[in-house]
């Protein structure tokens, strides 16, 4: 196989920023790989530059499949209304208390999650409240004001 390196590559730089397993990813880059190569027409451009967009849109649409399955329903978040005893709480305003209770009351969601997921879980709960974009933003803004 002429191109095994370059799925070697896509699969180790998948792997590197999603934690999914090497492996696994070789070998969904592999069975893209073989319909590339059913599907390459040499008039259209080099055939590196075909298997690498098969390939990567491959592994692509399988990382999306892998969280889809790892991420929690929202239904799963349960939002309850604990009271931190943490210094820094008085700073937050309500907003960002919320969207704070949220996040360390399912910490286990939001540590394993790759932080678009996590940003998308954390929108969806906030949503379901019944917020509105603005006051998630403004939760948010007064979070990365203290923290940042």
């Amino acid at each position: 196989m002429e191109n095994s390196k370059l799925i070697r590559k896509i699969a180790k730089s998948f792997s590197g920023t999603t934690g999914i397993d090497y492996d696994d990813l070789f070998q969904e880059g592999y069975l893209a790989y073989l319909e590339a190569m059913n599907s390459y027409d040499a008039s259209k451009g080099k055939i590196s530059t075909h298997v690498w967009h098969c390939v990567h849109n491959r592994l692509k649409n399988y990382i999306k499949e892998e969280q889809k399955e790892q991420a929690p329903s929202i239904d799963d978040l349960q939002l309850t209304d604990a009271v931190f005893d943490v210094p820094f709480w008085e700073m937050l305003n309500n907003e960002a208390q919320e969207i704070a209770k949220v996040v360390f009351l399912h910490e286990d969601y939001f540590i394993v999650a790759p932080p678009e997921t996590a940003q998308l879980i954390l929108m969806k709960a906030m949503q379901k409240r019944g917020w509105s974009w603005n006051k998630i933003q403004s939760g948010m803004k007064n979070i990365f004001a203290i923290f940042a």
